[in-house]
């Protein structure tokens, strides 16, 4: 490591090679003996009020993990590349793996699970001190990055570890002096064909990068990560960027929708690749697709503290009347909102649910589905601040169901639609203690909706429901575009088009957006994107 890093403490060097000694296999996360040693000499116990707090040796490792120079973008190929890393403070020196394996160990411990050799009140203790400290996430790619290097010099290739556009968007939260440090940053770990030049502009170095992508196979990574105001773009860069391109150095914590579950070009994928994506002279992007439908409706954001309200006010919008029509797909309103708030995917194991499940009403598992999700927002709707107290029977029936002993036939009728008869059975006795809003979400079952935070949700002129980015707005245009799986919402300006961002809409994610009503292919056309 480059020079020396002072002002560490010794005594978080031990906790680092005692740990080392017992992790050195960073993947055997459930071996904790190393912690019959060392527990008790990580905390410290008021035996007068009962209370456990970490010791100022782990509050050392808290310490080293939350310096400066782990936040610097340049530092990372320092940590990457060279084999062998150490870290020194004084006369102690501890290998670079022995922090890594703490972090890694500490980072993904299951969380409701306590180690055998340590009291769980001081796990709680540890496990509640790491989470303020960003050095130990940062460092989880770190090691990553660094077993992808011994990988690549194993099969003898070029020391290029990483995807660009990967590790672009996993160093997004690196401190950078100048935005294009960025870039320049971590050229030595993946591969672009980028010559470090401080004299290039912002706009011209980033559009560089988002040309190689556009050129390559990266179509949909750069369309995935720009677009017109979006969370943690600084309005300072943004105006200056083509809205197509990505301000690489700011790309926020907003969540990207994957593409691999989704086809929008469906069978006609190949239609689109009359022309590939070019740059013209003025950094616009011409590429060939078709407008499949328009926004008509949007509806409210997405707010972290109030998404059961989005739900029920969005609700409302698509059903006015409560009249439980079915959705276009032959599905109930209801579910085909609650599908779009996980991305028509399994909460739980992030898989697509099947073809099938569009025109039959449901089955065992997606009746299960649909539960958590209620049991969710039910949860989230006690922390929400409602000028009136609801009860459970009040804010059921602003989604229109009924509760109590109709519970188990009116949730079948509103989420479901009628069943198979195998289907596993809701207990209307014990309805209400499944659904409680005391009972906390399972473990990662909160993630798909904590990913739409900040989306908006939109009504198209033929009836389909989505969430899009916070600049969706009436009039958007959802297009399919060549090389990319997802629709695009573009808005006109003039003779040519601005780029809002990438969208989901439930009904148009296999291929249905590229015919009409009348099943005829749409026109292919040519967009000017600036």
């Amino acid at each position: 490591m480059d020079g020396r890093i002072h002002q560490w403490n010794a005594t978080a060097m031990g906790v680092f090679e005692l740990c080392w000694e017992k992790l050195k296999n960073p993947s055997n996360l459930m071996n904790t003996s190393w912690l019959k040693k060392y527990a008790n000499l990580l905390c410290e116990h008021d035996s007068s009020i009962d209370v456990i707090t970490p010791n100022k040796d782990w509050l050392a490792v808290c310490h080293i993990l939350d310096r400066p120079y782990w936040q610097r973008v340049w530092t990372l190929q320092e940590m990457v590349l060279p084999e062998n890393v150490f870290v020194s403070c004084g006369s102690a020196a501890c290998h670079l793996n022995s922090i890594l394996a703490s972090a890694i160990w500490i980072c993904n411990y299951p969380e409701d699970l306590c180690p055998s050799h340590m009291d769980i009140r001081l796990w709680q203790a540890l496990r509640n001190s790491s989470k303020n400290h960003n050095g130990f996430h940062r460092l989880l790619r770190v090691d990553v990055l660094r077993h992808d290097r011994q990988e690549a010099s194993r099969r003898q290739k070029r020391a290029i570890i990483a995807r660009p556009f990967d590790l672009l968007l996993k160093v997004h939260d690196l401190c950078a002096t100048n935005p294009l440090d960025s870039i320049y940053g971590i050229l030595n770990i993946v591969d672009l064909p980028i010559r470090p030049d401080y004299e290039k502009s912002v706009k011209y170095a980033f559009t560089e990068v988002a040309r190689i992508g556009v050129n390559g196979e990266h179509f949909e990574d750069v369309m995935c990560r720009s677009g017109m105001e979006e969370l943690g773009i600084s309005q300072r860069n943004r105006s200056l960027l083509p809205s197509w391109v990505p301000e690489w150095n700011n790309l926020g914590d907003k969540h990207i929708i994957e593409g691999a579950n989704y086809n929008a070009g469906g069978l006609f994928s190949l239609d689109l690749s009359s022309m590939s994506p070019s740059i013209t002279n003025d950094f616009a992007l011409e590429v060939s697709g078709v407008v499949s439908d328009q926004v008509a409706i949007v509806g409210p954001e997405i707010e972290e503290d109030k998404i059961f309200n989005s739900v029920c006010r969005f609700y409302k919008l698509l059903n006015p009347e409560n009249s439980q029509i079915s959705y276009l797909i032959r599905i109930p309103n209801l579910q085909a909102i609650l599908r779009t708030m996980v991305l028509d995917c399994d909460p739980f194991t992030n898989q697509r649910l099947k073809a099938g499940q569009r025109l039959k009403a449901g089955n065992g598992r997606l009746q299960t589905v649909f539960l958590e999700i209620l049991r969710q927002l039910l949860w989230i709707s006690v922390k929400e601040a409602h000028p009136e107290k609801l009860t459970i029977e009040e804010i059921f029936s602003q989604l229109g169901m009924r509760t109590g002993e109709h519970f188990a036939a009116s949730f079948k009728e509103v989420v479901l639609g009628e069943i198979d008869d195998g289907a596993d059975k809701i207990s209307g006795k014990t309805d209400m203690e499944v659904l409680s809003p005391t009972w906390r979400p399972r473990p990662g079952a909160f993630n798909p909706i904590a990913d739409n935070i900040h989306q908006k949700f939109f009504l198209t002129e033929n009836g389909f429901v989505g969430t899009g980015p916070s600049a969706t707005s009436p009039g958007n245009s959802i297009c399919i575009l060549h090389s990319c799986r997802l629709p695009v919402l573009l808005r006109r300006n003039e003779s040519h088009h601005l780029h809002v961002g990438t969208c989901f809409v439930l009904g148009l994610m296999d291929g249905e957006g590229m015919v009409d009503s009348r099943n005829q292919p749409r026109p292919i056309e040519v967009f000017e994107i600036h």
